[in-house]
């Protein structure tokens, strides 16, 4: 399974929204989001929509995933998990960055496409 998510804000920081599709190895759409954030920056509405996808995978029982940001900023945060503590999803970028670091990358594997 695949998930693509992208975020975006009107200022940086400004009002920003997120969204997202899973789909499988056939290109079949398996779900998806879009959602209002609020006033946030665009690194923080591309986490955003990476937390929400990730929260559709799991309710959706999905075992392996690659996940699709379009933000190599935010793709380094995943993959290393080089991000204060404080921050609002520090959690969920540790968790990802650790099971790349653990050899899990197949059950979970960050990939970033930067827009041409």
């Amino acid at each position: 399974m695949k998930l693509n998510t992208d975020g975006a804000s009107r200022g940086n920081p400004g009002l920003a929204t997120a969204g997202g599709v899973i789909r499988d190895g056939d290109g079949q759409w398996h779900g998806g989001f879009s959602l209002n954030i609020g006033r946030c920056t665009a690194p923080m509405a591309e986490l955003w929509g990476v937390y929400y996808g990730l929260c559709i995978a799991w309710e959706k029982g999905v075992s392996r995933l690659e996940v699709e940001v379009d933000s190599s900023l935010v793709v380094g945060f995943l993959q290393t998990g080089s991000v204060t503590h404080t921050h609002c999803l520090s959690w969920c970028i540790c968790a990802m960055a650790s099971y790349q670091r653990t050899g899990r990358s197949g059950l979970l594997t960050c990939i970033g496409r930067p827009i041409v």
